[in-house]
């Protein structure tokens, strides 16, 4: 009786480990890291845990000081002077990935974060006002030294970050965050240091939305990239409202395949235009030699004018391939300014998954493929 009433409260811990522990925001401040330490030292909490992000916010004031201040201008964000001086947070930080390196838990993805759309309800509270965290306002700044101290404590504990997350509010704090050339590189740069198993994950959340868009960066060795989930077009998805999306994306695109000459490269589930397409490709065209696309949306650059094939012409003219793989591709061409459009599916062209080998071979099958969408529309 002992033995099944052990195994069912472990069990029903680590259930509620799994939906409240796995993924965690925290404060390089002591009280939320306190928190973390806790949680990573807990045996079955700690295997829970998936996603640690770190606020880029710094605590400023207590709540009763803040108004007072408010009135003579806006107060310097900064950590608390002495914990900061002491290394008090990366400390903390050192002590949770020991945590779950002692759980085993190495496949933790680690990052920032600097979005209230996340930090409300994780230990934060909105009083009307500010964000407050254990009775501090709270605000976003600093993005650059929260990361270093993430990765200076995951330099002193050996910690693998073959997973980065990365959560921001994309209009305005990536902008900020691109602009420091040593922290957007970082993102990527201890990246291509890994052979194996590296991903890279955005979020970004629009104004109040609770449902980020994400995209996903995978490299599963030094000339492979995979990239998932994007958006990587311009005038068309402005007419959804998705402009600002589109200029991070092409940003971090752009930087990513700098950093790396990847021969290898799978686009699943993007929406692409020639233009955006050229934009961020055009460093690597000479490098990349075995494409494959799954589940990708082409269209023209501008909605209603050039040809809805540019895309499969520009892979054709423009990039020296071995090998093409095409699985669920569709073209689309925009009619009355992007508010109705004609599609066609390359799957009425050739049916289910198709691998072509050999650039003699891959040339021919995208002169076929032209052809036959150029003659449908």
């Amino acid at each position: 009786m002992r033995l099944v009433c052990r195994e069912f409260c472990n069990s029903s811990t680590k259930a509620f480990g799994q939906v409240y522990f796995a993924d965690l925001h925290v404060l390089l401040v002591e009280p939320s890291l306190d928190i973390l330490v806790e949680i990573t030292a807990h045996p079955i909490y700690g295997r829970c845990v998936k996603t640690i992000v770190c606020g880029t916010a710094r605590t400023i004031k207590p709540v009763m000081e803040y108004d007072e201040e408010e009135e003579e201008g806006e107060p310097i964000p900064t950590l608390s002077p002495e914990f900061e001086r002491s290394e008090g947070h990366i400390a903390k930080l050192v002590t949770a990935l020991n945590n779950l390196k002692h759980h085993g838990n190495l496949e933790v993805a680690l990052g920032i974060h600097s979005d209230e759309a996340w930090t409300k309800g994780n230990g934060f509270r909105l009083l009307g006002g500010p964000i407050t965290y254990d009775g501090y306002v709270v605000k976003d700044f600093d993005a650059s030294s929260t990361l270093e101290s993430l990765l200076e404590a995951t330099s002193a504990t050996n910690f693998p970050i073959n997973k980065k997350c990365f959560r921001f509010l994309e209009d305005l704090e990536l902008d900020r965050i691109i602009k420091n050339d040593t922290i957007f590189s970082s993102m990527f740069s201890a990246a291509s240091t890994f052979n194996t198993n590296t991903s890279i994950r955005l979020d970004f959340v629009q104004g109040s939305s609770s449902e980020p868009s994400s995209i996903m960066i995978g490299i599963s060795d030094s000339n492979q990239l995979d990239l998932t989930n994007i958006l990587l077009t311009g005038e068309i998805w402005a007419f959804l409202g998705s402009p600002y999306w589109t200029s991070s994306y092409i940003r971090i695109l752009k930087l990513a395949l700098e950093l790396t000459e990847f021969e290898c490269l799978t686009l699943t589930d993007m929406t692409i235009d020639t233009s955006d397409f050229q934009t961020v490709f055009a460093k690597s065209e000479g490098f990349i030699k075995h494409l494959k696309l799954s589940n990708v949306i082409t269209s023209e650059s501008v909605p209603g004018q050039g040809e809805p094939t540019e895309v499969l012409c520009y892979l054709k003219d423009q990039l020296q391939l071995e090998s093409l793989t095409l699985d669920r591709i569709e073209i689309t061409k925009q009619i009355d300014n992007g508010l109705q459009s004609t599609n066609i599916s390359i799957d009425h062209l050739i049916e289910g998954e198709k691998v072509f080998d050999g650039h003699t071979e891959v040339q021919e099958a995208l002169e076929i493929l032209i052809s036959r969408a150029n003659s449908w529309f």
